[in-house]
């Protein structure tokens, strides 16, 4: 058996973007685990992953491949290969 490999990425832009839905209460679809969906408000801007060899780093993206993501978003910076996820968090933007 074979595990997915993930890629973090960093986006200013996109942290921004994700920092205005929280400040501005966006409301994002959930589906939970009988399939049913519900709204609930945006509380996080990005997440905390841990690397390879055990660094956490803040993501705004995590993608399947290491190829640039295709967003709306330019100025995105990998990570690299990201291993565990930790937590989802809301961080100033720097």
């Amino acid at each position: 058996m074979t595990s997915k490999e993930n890629y973090g990425w960093y986006s200013k832009k996109q942290h921004t973007s994700l920092s205005d839905d929280v400040e501005y209460g966006l409301m994002r679809p959930v589906i939970n685990s009988r399939g049913t969906g519900y709204c609930e408000k945006q509380c996080h801007n990005s997440y905390i992953y841990q690397t390879e060899n055990g660094d956490e780093v803040l993501c705004t993206e995590v993608t399947s491949t290491p190829d640039y993501p295709t967003s709306k978003f330019d100025d995105f910076v990998s990570l690299g290969k990201v291993v565990k996820f930790i937590k989802l968090c809301y961080t100033e933007v720097q």
